[in-house]
């Protein structure tokens, strides 16, 4: 029986053998031919497919979400007493309002799309019943202050939107203070940064020469892409006959970048004016850093740095944030510089109590065992009994006072 099946499967081996020693072209004829067909370099098609729209089913889509989400969140808010949001706020009161609601863009989003409020907000979304209790207080004193702060009255249901809406309150309110000024005059040369920018990004990829030019080299790229034969696994390959048009393909497509590459032209006195801008811009976010007694205005500009809108030119403003000493190694300057921070905001009056937001951050900070311990704690507190050590206290200490 053992040797009938050995002569079965030689005799299967033995076919095999015969199709391919029968029909050994037909493979690479196959391929030959999709070489040798011309491909959309050579002959470009200008009928452009045109794509339908149903306008009446998009709108009756996004009438059916917005009704879910209104439902979810009146679902949520029945039974809950939601204290009213201050209705005649400082121009400092209303911006810390606007800071503060960047930690609820998730709670909300999440209640408007009928989920737990915490849903990916607890680190590795552990359940709520089983964090310490000092960070379930916090948890829901946040998700309070995050109802109040929430205005859907025009019954447009998106966290993005409620956030807008007090950025449009704070603006709407004259800064009246001296610090108040002087936070107001920062966001204006944040904005005015930003700004400049984006210009500089646009005026750096140039202006197209030949806007019909440049339609037909992104379609043919495309349709190049699309003749990109799949690879032979997850992690890539081919075999040796689509291995040779992959490559005639990618010598293709470079050749089609370098030429909308050149159909820009470049004003390269217009992007020498907005880098000038911008390094005047920077010069006067380190004055803020080092001059200002607006501890807000001092947060907006670490923000800043820290959500890496300053690119190269981060490092001429971070180094005013340690008052100009330098921290080594790098590692150890990124563990220190958001504590010194903390401390130079303290410093300057900023709210560091028991109830204040920089201590909420701490307290619900998930990638850290001891930050239950900065709940109803005093900021500075919490960093010189349960993160500081003694030699770290000392830099600290010595930076705040021979730096600033």
């Amino acid at each position: 029986m053992k040797n009938k099946y050995i002569y079965i499967l030689l005799l299967v081996v033995i076919v095999i053998a015969l199709l391919l020693f029968m029909f050994p072209d037909e493979a690479v004829e196959e391929q030959d031919k999709l070489l040798s067909e011309p491909n959309v370099v050579t002959q470009v098609e200008k009928k452009t497919e045109s794509v339908g729209f149903d306008q009446d089913k998009a709108q009756k889509q996004r009438d059916e979400k917005k009704a879910r989400q209104e439902q979810a969140w009146l679902s949520f808010l029945a039974g809950r007493e939601v204290k009213a949001m201050n209705s005649k706020p400082s121009y400092l009161e209303a911006y810390r309002d606007y800071i503060y609601y960047d930690g609820c863009t998730a709670i909300i989003n999440n209640i408007l799309n009928d989920q737990e409020p915490y849903f990916y907000v607890i680190r590795k979304n552990q359940p709520f019943e089983d964090l310490p209790m000092p960070q379930q207080q916090a948890l829901d004193k946040r998700l309070n202050k995050c109802l109040q702060l929430t205005d859907f009255s025009d019954k447009t249901y998106h966290a993005q939107y409620a956030l807008s809406q007090l950025m449009k309150r704070y603006k709407a309110i004259p800064p009246k203070t001296n610090k108040e000024q002087q936070l107001a005059a920062t966001l204006r040369l944040i904005a005015d940064l930003n700004f400049n920018n984006n210009r500089l990004s646009n005026a750096q990829r140039g202006e197209v020469i030949d806007p019909q030019l440049q339609v037909d080299l992104i379609t043919m790229r495309r349709k190049l892409k699309d003749q990109m034969p799949k690879p032979l696994s997850f992690f890539g390959g081919y075999n040796e006959a689509d291995q040779m048009l992959v490559d005639q393909l990618r010598r293709q497509i470079a050749d089609i970048d370098q030429q909308i590459s050149d159909n820009r032209r470049v004003d390269t006195e217009e992007v020498a004016g907005f880098k000038a801008e911008i390094k005047r811009l920077i010069s006067e976010l380190q004055r803020v850093v080092s001059e200002t007694q607006s501890s807000d205005a001092y947060l907006a500009v670490y923000d800043l740095i820290e959500e890496g809108r300053l690119e190269d030119d981060a490092e001429a403003v971070k180094a005013q944030l340690t008052g100009g000493i330098q921290l080594i190694p790098k590692q150890y300057e990124t563990y220190l510089t958001p504590i010194l921070v903390h401390f130079r905001a303290c410093e300057l009056s900023h709210p560091c109590g028991p109830d204040s937001l920089l201590v909420e951050q701490q307290c619900l900070d998930f990638n850290h065992e001891q930050s239950p311990q900065a709940c109803h704690s005093e900021l500075i507190d919490y960093y010189l009994n349960h993160v500081l050590s003694p030699n770290q206290l000392i830099d600290v200490d010595y930076i705040i006072k021979e730096g600033y």
